[in-house]
């Protein structure tokens, strides 16, 4: 896939670990295997795609990998902020406001509800759209995806 590296690592010296790797925009990686989730320094966001009217906002990579996947209808053309955490929300909201449509694929859970609510009110001038009613009862937007199969 175009947007996952498959990583070797070592920790410690130790024998070789690999993961699934989603660069972020200084260089670091989010890694996924069967085992863990961990990040490389330094951890900040991933933006892809530049100069649409609208972006689509996401916790973390897995949720953006799972979107890509849903049929065309529920995947309006934006642009694509990854924020690898609800705690880089800071580090990405400029880019957010700067797009006149904002959707939100954030966790149904307190930590993404309250950062769609930060988006909402740092972004006065743009249009929020939260879609976690995509995904239902489900936390995220891969559970949804999982359910389907």
């Amino acid at each position: 896939m175009a947007h996952c590296r498959e990583i070797y690592y070592k920790t410690n010296g130790e024998r070789v670990f690999y993961a699934i790797g989603f660069r972020n925009d200084n260089g670091g990686w989010e890694l996924r295997n069967s085992r863990f989730k961990i990040s490389t320094s330094p951890k900040t966001i991933t933006t892809l795609g530049s100069g649409n009217d609208s972006v689509a906002v996401f916790e973390g990579f897995i949720d953006y990998l799972s979107y890509l996947s849903m049929p065309r209808e529920y995947q309006p053309h934006t642009d694509a902020i990854v924020l690898n955490s609800v705690s880089n929300l800071p580090k990405a909201l400029s880019g957010i406001i700067a797009h006149r449509t904002i959707l939100t694929y954030l966790d149904n859970d307190e930590a993404g509800r309250r950062t769609t609510a930060h988006i909402r009110e740092a972004a006065a001038m743009s249009t929020v759209i939260d879609r976690a009613e995509l995904y239902g009862k489900f936390n995220h937007v891969g559970h949804r995806i999982i359910d389907q199969i």
